[in-house]
């Protein structure tokens, strides 16, 4: 069905799961914030299952899940610093990107304008993005802390279009979860689904048959190339 699509205006990437594979950093910062108040770590998949929206709420997923009898923190905010803390020290100790990411933005940088959307606090993301040589391409950004909101409301999508010049319409979301999924419908603007990222099996058929995604790509370079080929 691709090649009866028109080429969008400009695209929007999502972060984690989609450009970077952070998962490993980010469950060592809960868990350093877990052990913080003497509680047993989670392991990789139970930390990536709560990742999606937003900082705050991975923490408060992650207290969630109290060990019995154990200490708890006076509050969700004194947990996020904590998390903060921890997040900043390992951020970019195993986080790298996607194999084909660097390749896949060089490539259609010249065809499309590109933007960055993520829920993702913004000073770790632009942290990250210079850290890994991605920032090159992301002259618009917003993350999690940017506005009021976050995905998956329309504001973010709606603003980045506005930077892009190109109308929300016709601007491609591109992320790897039920939340970018969300976004895109709640914004009306088109959807392309990264189903290299985090979403388990469960997720993905859900975005497939739930949100209908225009392009499906199995890595970078296949979306690319699809990208392309419009």
């Amino acid at each position: 069905m691709d090649e009866e699509l028109k080429p969008p205006a400009g695209l929007i990437f999502d972060l984690d799961g989609t450009l970077i594979d952070s998962r490993r950093d980010l469950s060592l910062a809960i868990n350093g914030m877990r052990a913080d108040y003497d509680w047993e770590a989670l392991d990789v998949d139970r930390v990536v299952a709560l990742v999606g929206e937003g900082a705050r709420m991975l923490v408060a997923q992650a207290l969630r899940l109290h060990p019995p009898g154990k200490s708890v923190p006076e509050s969700v905010d004194e947990a996020v610093e904590r998390f903060f803390r921890h997040y900043d020290a390992v951020c970019l100790e195993t986080t790298e990107p996607y194999h084909g990411v660097d390749q896949m933005l060089a490539d259609l940088e010249p065809r499309y304008p590109l933007a960055l959307y993520t829920n993702k606090p913004e000073r770790f993301t632009r942290k990250i993005l210079r850290g890994l040589d991605l920032d090159r391409f992301f002259p618009r950004l917003l993350g999690g802390d940017s506005l009021p909101t976050k995905k998956p409301e329309p504001p973010g999508v709606r603003l980045l279009a506005e930077g892009m010049e190109v109308a929300v319409a016709q601007t491609m979301l591109v992320g790897d979860s039920r939340v970018d999924a969300a976004t895109a419908r709640s914004s009306g603007c088109r959807f392309a689904f990264a189903e290299w990222g985090f979403a388990d099996n469960e997720e993905r058929l859900e975005v497939r048959g739930r949100y209908r995604p225009e392009i499906k790509a199995a890595n970078p370079s296949q979306l690319a190339r699809r990208l392309l080929e419009l």
